[in-house]
């Protein structure tokens, strides 16, 4: 093994010889010898550099208590109850970890997390201990629903990486009986809350989508697997919002906003293609090269009267359709 890439493994194996009980002095030939018990093969040189990178190195943060003794020719910690495990952090670190917790937090219900319960709460735990000012809740996360299916996140996970096929019963929303499927997993996305899973159906001969929450049962199946030539998670949904990729070619969208919704749509884009046409005092016009799919009209829909569809004129239509839809639906009421 390479000594030289395992820097803070060495750091660790000559902390655990300074606070050894039986032997409290260590010269640099001991610490080469122990550390050639753990496979790192250094020379001299090497192990008093290390040495003063414990003791010294701002960027390391450990400022070790190290120093040599004459009389027992060895070097020591002189606080024997220095532990390079119980380094001060600093503002930032605090605050960093209070995020990191407050995030983990919202998905404690995962499988993949729950497996980690005890080390979340212990974490929380720490970050309240070590600076109680900077783990106050003073950020809200979206709370994570109910959500049917995310169960299946950690097998799913796991025939991905082992390269195991599935035979998946599914049930869409609008369909009387379920389907079966030999599946070949590639992926998971998630969006707006819900998880999917892309991979090759032997039945439909082709990659599909399959949302976790219409699957009905899973187990592994007898067949080997179907290798991913193709399907790259990046390049797929690059024009696409959301999990729905159509069948269309990419266009050329282009949108109104109202002026009181201008701001909120330039400083959080609706897609990475986005680019301001124009803005004056009647709003902003911009466009994003997308594939139309039902996710991109939901997500107009939300902005009801703050956003016209300038073309293209297929989606400006969908949109006026679902518009008239609703007044007709609403006026019978």
């Amino acid at each position: 093994m390479g000594a030289g890439k395992n820097p803070y493994l060495r750091y660790r194996i000559i902390h655990s010889c300074f606070s050894c009980k039986s032997q409290r002095y260590w010269s640099i030939a001991q610490l080469i010898e122990k550390l050639a018990a753990h496979d790192l093969m250094v020379e001299k040189r090497s192990v008093e550099h290390d040495l003063e990178m414990m003791r010294h190195d701002s960027l390391l943060g450990f400022f070790a208590p190290i120093a040599y003794s004459r009389k027992e020719k060895g070097y020591h910690y002189t606080n024997e109850a220095f532990k390079i495990d119980h380094l001060p952090l600093t503002a930032d670190d605090l605050r960093a970890l209070a995020t990191a917790t407050n995030i983990l937090q919202q998905y404690r219900e995962l499988p993949l997390v729950k497996q980690v319960e005890g080390v979340v709460d212990k974490l929380t735990n720490v970050v309240m201990q070590l600076g109680s000012q900077h783990s106050q809740h003073v950020m809200a996360f979206e709370p994570m629903p109910f959500y049917k299916g995310r169960q299946f996140i950690e097998e799913i996970l796991k025939a991905i990486a082992d390269k195991q096929p599935l035979c998946v019963t599914y049930h869409k929303f609008a369909d009387t009986k379920s389907d079966e499927h030999v599946f070949h997993p590639y992926f998971l996305k998630e969006y707006l809350g819900r998880w999917y899973v892309l991979g090759f159906s032997e039945a439909r001969k082709n990659i599909i989508t399959l949302a976790l929450d219409r699957i009905e049962k899973m187990q592994a199946a007898s067949v080997a697997f179907r290798e991913n030539t193709t399907l790259q998670p990046q390049e797929y949904f690059q024009h696409t919002l959301g999990i729905t990729v159509g069948k269309g070619p990419v266009e050329e969208i282009e949108l109104w906003f109202s002026t009181a919704q201008a701001p909120y749509i330039k400083t959080q884009h609706l897609h990475h293609t986005q680019k301001t046409v124009s803005e004056d005092g009647t709003g902003l016009t911009i466009t994003v090269q997308l594939i139309p799919n039902p996710e991109l009209t939901q997500l107009l829909l939300r902005y009801g009267a703050e956003v016209k569809v300038l073309k293209p004129k297929a989606l400006q239509q969908a949109i006026v359709q679902v518009f008239k839809k609703a007044l007709r639906v609403n006026a019978k009421t």
